[in-house]
């Protein structure tokens, strides 16, 4: 029932955002520099050098900042952000163009349309403003909010106490945690507890029908759930603002939305499901959405095509004929991942001031130039021997009891097998490149 869905995923925001109050510890410099940075820079230190704070540095050595950009005065944006500035002034200093950032002088380089698109995003920024956007958005909020109280306060005093409170830093600090505890953590939960729900059980039928068509409750999605929050290392890192979290969360749900195929197939009919009836009617539709959720998280992360490919194909392959089965690959696979993408390329077009796919600049850095392995290197198979035990812990036997099922037989449930499929070609992809973490396999 909708009360009982609405009380699960209630239960989950409550318990993700006491998750944020025991997770006091240091992980990773992208949990601040791919979010908090970009838009504290945005919200809060652009009205700074509007006032005149914030600016020694330009201050000290004379330079007019009128025309410089938020991402060259604020300190919070990393090479990732300005990699495209840097291109660009190279290209002029080759061309002898007059640098600057009148856009005449690089179009004067690249004349074309679409080779200007490609370049900008081949050699242009590494990070998408669609990540931000959430913490941005509080961020304004809570900016709204505080000018209101301290507009309302009676005397300076009382504003200043109020600005430099403990309560107003920990909103500013530990806030968005709690932003990505109740917006990707308890929705990653309850994702998992949602398709645990077509799983089979030991006494129905080994092709997902069942699973759906009883109504008898069981208590495997319970404890698919279970495992899911005493995950130390989703713990650990869920609810951190980390672009790995938003995708594992995007690909959990895009799961949700085409579980009825991954379980039965392209040609489940009503006469098949009763409790899922109503979605087995929007097939199309359940799917074109999961694939936009697609397009999002690889703008997001490149990386997640690796798990979208695959999540396509095993899903194509469903369709009765040949035709359909390509069909069904450009409609709804390819044409609404390429809406995700065109989606998020129009709030970077926002952020950055160019059009631009940071998702090929990030492909382009890490894996065809190979700078990836700057940061260090792992031999091909540290996913599976190194980073899996690691990010399982205790749920490692039971995985590898499911791999090990399928792989024989011994399951033949065709959700189980279409995951499984999914997952190893996800860890396969992200074999390839020398530099690995276990945030990688979120």
């Amino acid at each position: 029932t909708v009360q009982r869905r609405l009380a699960v995923f209630g239960g989950l925001c409550l318990f993700r955002s006491l998750n944020t109050m025991v997770v006091q510890s240091y992980f990773d410099p992208d949990e601040y520099w791919q979010t908090l940075e970009p838009a504290y820079c945005h919200v809060f230190y652009q009205e700074s050098l509007n006032d005149g704070g914030h600016n020694d540095f330009l201050n000290d050595r004379n330079i007019d900042n009128s025309n410089i950009s938020i991402h060259e005065k604020c300190p919070g944006f990393t090479w990732e952000w300005k990699r495209w500035r840097q291109h660009r002034r190279e290209m002029e200093d080759y061309d002898g163009t007059t640098k600057g950032d009148n856009d005449d002088n690089y179009s004067t380089i690249i004349p074309t349309p679409v080779l200007k698109f490609l370049d900008q995003s081949f050699h242009g920024p590494a990070r998408t403003y669609l990540g931000v956007l959430p913490v941005w958005l509080y961020y304004k909020c809570l900016k709204s909010i505080m000018s209101t109280l301290t507009t309302a306060a009676t005397t300076t005093t009382t504003a200043t106490a109020m600005t430099t409170s403990y309560w107003w830093w920990w909103l500013v600090a530990r806030g968005p945690m709690v932003l990505w505890a109740v917006s990707v953590a308890a929705p990653t939960d309850y994702a998992i507890w949602y398709v645990a729900h077509w799983l089979p059980t030991s006494h129905q039928e080994n092709d997902g029908a069942a699973a759906a068509s009883n109504s008898t409750p069981t208590i495997l999605p319970g404890w698919c759930l279970f495992g899911s929050l005493v995950s130390w290392f989703g713990a650990f890192s869920m609810v951190r603002t980390l672009a790995n979290g938003q995708e594992t969360m995007l690909l959990a749900w895009s799961v949700v939305w085409v579980a009825p195929e991954l379980w039965m197939g392209s040609t489940t009919t009503t006469t098949t499901v009763t409790a899922h009836d109503d979605w087995s009617k929007s097939r199309i539709i359940r799917a074109s959405l999961a694939f936009f959720l697609g397009g999002l998280a690889t703008s997001i992360r490149s990386t997640a095509i690796a798990a979208y490919v695959p999540l396509g194909l095993v899903l194509a392959v469903s369709e009765p004929t040949i035709v359909s089965q390509i069909t069904y690959l450009l409609h709804p696979c390819a044409l609404f991942g390429g809406l995700g993408l065109a989606a998020a390329a129009c709030v970077d077009r926002l952020g950055f001031g160019i059009w631009t796919l940071p998702a090929l600049g990030n492909f382009y850095f890490n894996a065809v130039e190979n700078h990836a392995s700057l940061y260090g290197a792992h031999p091909w198979h540290w996913n599976f021997t190194a980073a899996l035990p690691v990010v399982t812990g205790l749920l490692l036997p039971l995985i590898l009891w499911e791999f090990l099922a399928v792989s024989a037989g011994l399951w033949q449930s065709r959700g189980t097998r279409n995951l499984t499929i999914v997952a190893l070609c996800y860890l396969v992809v992200l074999s390839l490149n020398a530099h690995k973490e276990f945030r990688y396999i979120l």
